[in-house]
């Protein structure tokens, strides 16, 4: 392909998925409904070795501000889990359950974390 094709190609992609309103359709088909269109424009980048490494590196710059942003997320969601002096009482002790108070809750808010701290623990084993 020559570079005028390429540059073809990028002022297509830039005016139809772009601002303007003219290619509207064009946008909500590509980003929107039940169609699968993203996933196979990202499949046909990554099946070449270079489309791969360049798709790498965008994905790379992104994941660790995606993956702090939901851990926070998760961290923020477990609020439910603060509590005062006033809490700690002698009921509290005899009917604590650090299942039912801690664990089933921690599952239930930090879903990526505990995926994290998982995987980080089997990298060495076959728990992948």
């Amino acid at each position: 392909m020559s570079l005028l094709s390429y540059r073809i190609l990028e002022c297509l992609f830039l005016v139809t998925l772009g601002p303007h309103t003219q290619y509207k359709a064009y946008k909500n088909y590509f980003y929107h409904g039940n169609t699968y269109t993203i996933s196979l424009f990202l499949n046909v980048v990554a099946a070449k070795k270079c489309g791969h490494e360049k798709l790498m590196a965008w994905v790379q710059l992104r994941t660790l501000t995606i993956v702090l942003k939901e851990i926070a997320s998760e961290m923020d969601a477990l609020k439910v889990l603060q509590m005062s002096i006033k809490d700690i009482t002698p009921e509290f002790f005899t009917e604590f359950n650090l299942q039912m108070a801690i664990t089933a809750v921690l599952e239930q808010y930090l879903l990526w974390l505990q995926h994290i701290l998982l995987t980080a623990c089997c990298l060495n084993t076959l728990c992948l």
